[in-house]
């Protein structure tokens, strides 16, 4: 029989800045699955979510700092390529920070493409973001009676986008900061909290 290991929760100070605000975006994440229970894509899209939130986390756990405009470097890749084949892995330091980091980014492109989808009540379309936007655009406006801002949310797509497409997008790094990833999380929970609060009134 294995032996059970005890559940680790780790602490973090909530009065630091990031900290703080990451706590309340789950506590707005645990209001939208309580507030649509029965919804699965939203659900799934909100798991999702929660691991952009885990991947900031880990990121300033790990010490992340911004460093735009800066090339791979051959050396720490080398070395953690060659201690990884010998069977060990680091689990701290710059580059895993940045890994973290990544993380973050691709979940929240991966959100914004499939909230469009939900709050479009569309959740199988196949249409791309760029096919999707003005039509959350539009529904936003009309819930709320404001435009949305995503200024933050589509920067972080499009970058998400560049390095999946195109194959020099390490030469030029990342360009996507830390405090944007935190923007466009809010840019997109402020597009699903409409949505709900619409559905609830309807």
């Amino acid at each position: 029989m294995e032996k059970q290991t005890a559940v680790q929760w780790v602490a973090i100070d909530l009065k630091d800045p990031t900290y703080k605000r990451v706590a309340g975006f789950s506590r707005r994440i645990a209001y939208l699955l309580q507030a649509r229970p029965t919804d699965p894509h939203l659900r799934d899209t909100l798991d999702l979510f929660l691991g952009a939130l885990y991947s900031i986390v880990l990121a300033k756990e790990g010490g992340f700092v911004d460093r735009v405009n800066k090339s791979t470097q051959l050396e720490a890749i080398t070395t953690r390529v060659a201690r990884l084949g010998e069977g060990c892995f680091r689990s701290d330091g710059k580059w895993m920070a940045g890994f973290h980091f990544n993380s973050a980014l691709f979940r929240i492109a991966a959100v914004y493409h499939r909230l469009l989808k939900i709050v479009l009540e569309d959740p199988q379309t196949g249409a791309t973001r760029d096919t999707l936007r003005p039509k959350a655009d539009k529904a936003y406006l009309n819930w709320t009676k404001k435009r949305w801002s995503r200024a933050n949310a589509d920067a972080v797509y499009g970058e998400v986008n560049h390095i999946k497409h195109k194959p020099s997008a390490t030469l030029a790094q990342r360009q996507a900061k830390f405090n944007q990833a935190h923007e466009a999380a809010e840019e997109l929970l402020q597009l699903v909290e409409a949505f709900v609060q619409y559905k609830r009134k309807a």
